[in-house]
């Protein structure tokens, strides 16, 4: 089944209702609707930090998570129902490393400086896939998805990578090294602590910047090659991360399994993710676990990577501006595959979409980033993730055509308020 779909913020949905779904239906070649399992504002800074959306706390046994009302939960699920009735699928797209609550900061990821991971928009802390209560507690995420959002046919797995958004600074990309890790590595017989030291060592080099006199040069793959070479400790943690996210995955998603079993449902889960040449540095490894999802979603290729992200990381790293250092953008984008950089940066004047930068998508990054999944065409559905951005359906549309020239009909979409007006969707054109 092609799983053609985009996502709509709770607050969007229910305003609009029926009116929203009827123009998806009439204007679009949608069949789905992704729902977020937060009950979050709409936008990139969210500064108020959603609502699970649960009927009851009791399930978490006093973790003090913030839940809808159990009446404004009602509104949602009828909602799910009706976008049912009207012949489409309902998609929970489900974060279980997150958490709105200040009681689970003792179970974060701690980076190698020894500071807790803050979440991403504006949550208290980013879970540790280790940390024996932050499993328990996706394993009870996913077991009350199943068993109250009645009406969602699929749940996408999202978010189960270590951190990389470096919102508040670099030092949090470099994790974990919790007291969770540190048994399971002592299980595994990893040395962590001098693991520890070859971590810090490279984020110390990383952010102590060129040395006086120093010629900038295009930083190459086999400059990297030769790093883990000659530190093989940063291989060994990355590997030790991506068994640790794999055996996290491996759990959730089997409590989830059991649990649509026992409640005699029918609901097919899948895997969003990284570009492929990014998961696996970030501890996703989908080559290996596609074979426990129905689909996977690989996302070609986020803009906020190249827009946002590699410049925080840049700007962190040499403490000034990012366009100011075009040869370490590019050699970064290079690394991953993620197509030429802009002969310059253009700055956004409206931050509603999440970045920072205008003009810095490549379409070659989809071809470079398929290399990598071709070898899985047939052997599991893949549905690509995109996004929407600048109002331009014609550029989405290119993406998707781009999408079925490797057979992909099933695609995903990220997209905003505005672009889910009549207007805007009758001007798309059916693009999407």
């Amino acid at each position: 089944m092609a799983i053609r779909s985009f996502y709509v913020s709770w607050d969007h949905a229910v305003r609009n209702g029926d009116g929203l779904l009827e123009n998806l239906a009439r204007w679009t070649n949608l069949n789905a609707i992704e729902l977020t399992n937060y009950d979050s504002d709409w936008g990139p800074t969210y500064k108020e930090v959603g609502s699970l959306v649960f009927p009851s706390e009791a399930p978490f046994k006093g973790l003090g998570l913030r839940l809808t009302t159990k009446e404004r939960f009602a509104r949602l699920q009828r909602f799910m129902e009706s976008a049912r009735s009207k012949g489409f699928h309902v998609v929970c797209n489900f974060a279980p490393l997150y958490a709105n609550s200040r009681r689970f900061v003792p179970m974060a990821c701690v980076d190698v400086t020894g500071a807790i991971v803050p979440g991403h928009n504006n949550l208290p802390a980013y879970g540790c896939p280790n940390n024996p209560d932050v499993v328990k507690y996706g394993q009870t995420m996913i077991r009350e998805t199943m068993a109250t959002w009645t009406s969602a046919d699929l749940i996408a797995v999202n978010h189960v990578e270590f951190p990389f958004w470096a919102n508040s600074s670099l030092h949090e990309n470099f994790a974990c090294f919790c007291d969770s890790c540190k048994a399971r590595a002592v299980a595994r017989g990893l040395d962590l602590t001098a693991v520890r030291r070859d971590v810090k060592t490279l984020y110390d080099s990383i952010t102590a910047g060129p040395t006086e006199g120093s010629v900038p040069r295009p930083l190459s793959p086999s400059d990297v090659l030769n790093y883990l070479v000659k530190h093989p400790n940063i291989g060994l943690w990355l590997d030790f991360r991506m068994q640790s996210m794999s055996e996290y995955i491996s759990a959730v998603v089997k409590a989830g399994r059991e649990a649509a079993k026992d409640h005699k449902r029918k609901v097919r889960v899948g895997l969003e993710f990284l570009p492929p040449t990014v998961s696996d540095v970030v501890g996703t490894d989908f080559a290996s676990l596609y074979g426990m999802f129905d689909w996977i979603s690989p996302k070609l290729v986020p803009e906020y990577l190249t827009a946002s992200v590699i410049p925080r990381v840049v700007e962190y790293a040499t403490k000034s501006r990012a366009p100011d250092h075009p040869l370490l953008m590019s050699a970064i984008r290079q690394l991953f595959a993620l197509g030429a950089a802009p002969p310059s940066y253009r700055k956004m004047s409206d931050q509603t979409e999440g970045l920072t930068y205008s003009n810095t998508f490549d379409p070659s990054a989809i071809d470079n980033q398929m290399r990598y999944l071709t070898p899985l065409v047939g052997k599991v559905d893949i549905h690509p993730y995109t996004w929407i951005h600048h109002r331009d359906p014609a550029a989405l549309k290119k993406k998707l055509e781009k999408f079925r020239s490797y057979g992909l009909d099933g695609y995903f979409i990220w997209g905003w308020e505005h672009n889910l007006s009549e207007d805007a969707l009758r001007k798309a054109r059916k693009a999407f």
